[in-house]
């Protein structure tokens, strides 16, 4: 016997699903068997939409902990609270660009006035 098959098990994992009609919205947890991560998230993508699919985690024990289901209002909140973070993570790496540009643009000055 080989050692793959003694420890192929699939693992467990739960995805968090949109599901939007007409104009309400709410979440749903949906549990899956498969043998990763990748896997459960692209058959989650696949049978609810990639852009449905608000998370997909592994579950680590035997049973799920009950969570709260969103009202239309919280998910705008809490999607509004992601792409805050999204753009101040975008605003950090601009800024970081921009220096390094200037300092390219100082260092390359420099070199250009010392071979003169």
């Amino acid at each position: 016997m080989r050692f793959s098959q003694f420890s192929s098990h699939q693992h467990k994992y739960k995805a968090t699903i949109r599901v939007i009609d007409g104009s309400q919205s709410m979440t749903m947890n949906w549990t899956i068997e498969v043998d990763g991560l990748a896997q459960a998230r692209l058959l989650a993508s696949k049978l609810f939409g990639a852009r449905n699919v608000t998370s997909v985690t592994e579950v680590r024990n035997e049973f799920i902990e009950s969570t709260e289901t969103l009202s239309a209002d919280q998910l705008r909140v809490k999607s509004l609270q992601d792409q805050q973070k999204r753009y101040g993570e975008l605003a950090k790496r601009e800024k970081a660009r921009q220096s390094l540009v200037k300092a390219q643009k100082k260092m390359q000055s420099a070199f250009s006035t010392t071979a003169n």
